[in-house]
């Protein structure tokens, strides 16, 4: 993809106001590129790697995925599958990472997401896989963990490595590396590996975790909230959209007998050991990232954006400006509107059909 570039961030850059949005810039890293700001990759190009901080990973969905998802019962459990098994995956395969520090724990080489043993026993496979990455986002969304604003282009006596995440010592002195896991809630979701659980009361063992955490080093783009710049993005976000429909229509039809389309959303909780920032943060009383004032974190506060009646701002439809709440949208999109601007060549799967996965054929 060497024709594709990152547009320059710049505009984006120098008319981010902190106070006014609630948060920091979402859109810039440190080398003025228009992404993920606490990807520090220089390059404008897309990032990919084929592995994860070393791993390779080779779990993509399959046509009994697609299956699983097509015969739940309810909209919500299958948006929990969307966002997970069905497309998830390729986001993680395509994107990989890389640039880690490698000195903290020992690195594998085996993909383990492929044998049957539990990988949540392994504290040195979930720190180089992408848990590693949603564990890193909640250091940051929460101002744990902060990034520069601006590095200089890497050379040979400064490279890439130079321009990193960290979290401050001021914090680790102020709060306690044991009170910065709590509080981000990773060290609730750490609680399943029994080599952390062996060494919950030993300081020296969870700087070390947190140290592994802070950075993540270079993410594939597709890892990130700048994944459509990756032509990837659009047919595998088309495939999960076509799935929706062919169950739509298989509702209407009358083929399909029980669909429940009241919007919601899974229910994470932190007993379940759900890594996931619970509530938003207001950065509106941080002047910046260089401020180790901490965001106002609420918990419990949905996600603007995320609820049936929340506007989300959107495109050109037919040559005007359009929004829609996700309710209208989701109405919008059924695959029956005339107005839609476009229509899929087929909504069926018969690949896999032919692969033994009956999409009509409930499981033993």
């Amino acid at each position: 993809w060497s024709d594709i570039k990152f547009p320059d961030g710049e505009k984006y850059a120098s008319t981010w106001d902190i106070a006014a949005t609630g948060s920091l810039n979402p859109h810039v890293n440190a080398y003025g590129v228009l992404r993920s700001p606490w990807n520090n990759n220089p390059s404008p190009h897309i990032g990919r790697r084929n592995s994860t901080y070393g791993v390779r990973r080779s779990f993509l969905p399959t046509c009994k995925d697609f299956k699983r998802c097509f015969q739940k019962k309810t909209l919500t459990e299958m948006k929990y599958d969307f966002n997970g098994v069905t497309h998830g995956p390729v986001h993680i395969v395509l994107g990989g990472g890389w640039g880690e520090d490698t000195s903290l724990f020992h690195r594998s080489t085996t993909d383990k997401m492929n044998v049957t043993r539990p990988v949540e026993d392994d504290m040195d496979y979930l720190l180089q896989g992408p848990i590693k990455v949603v564990m890193f986002k909640l250091l940051w969304r929460m101002g744990y963990s902060r990034c520069p604003e601006k590095c200089a282009l890497p050379t040979a006596n400064e490279p890439t490595s130079a321009c990193k995440c960290s979290v401050p010592q001021e914090y680790i002195d102020t709060f306690g590396v044991r009170e910065i896991l709590a509080a981000t809630n990773i060290s609730n979701f750490l609680s399943l590996v029994p080599q952390f659980v062996a060494h919950k009361n030993d300081d020296v063992y969870l700087l070390k975790v947190l140290r592994a955490l802070e950075d993540p080093g270079i993410v594939g783009d597709m890892l990130t909230s700048a994944a459509a710049y990756d032509p990837i993005f659009w047919p595998l976000h088309g495939a999960i959209e076509r799935l929706l429909s062919y169950k739509r229509l298989m509702v209407r039809s009358g083929k399909v007998h029980s669909f429940d389309e009241e919007w919601g959303f899974p229910d994470f909780k932190i007993s379940n050991n759900d890594p996931y920032l619970n509530g938003v943060c207001d950065w509106s009383k941080v002047a910046g990232p260089a401020d180790l004032t901490l965001p106002t974190c609420s918990t419990g506060v949905p996600c603007l954006g995320h609820g049936e009646f929340d506007n989300i701002q959107l495109f050109e439809l037919g040559g005007s400006t359009a929004q829609f709440t996700n309710r209208e949208f989701y109405e919008y999109i059924r695959p029956w509107n005339d107005d839609l601007p476009y229509v899929y060549d087929t909504y069926e799967f018969d690949y896999c059909q032919s692969e033994g996965a009956d999409f009509f054929e409930m499981e033993d």
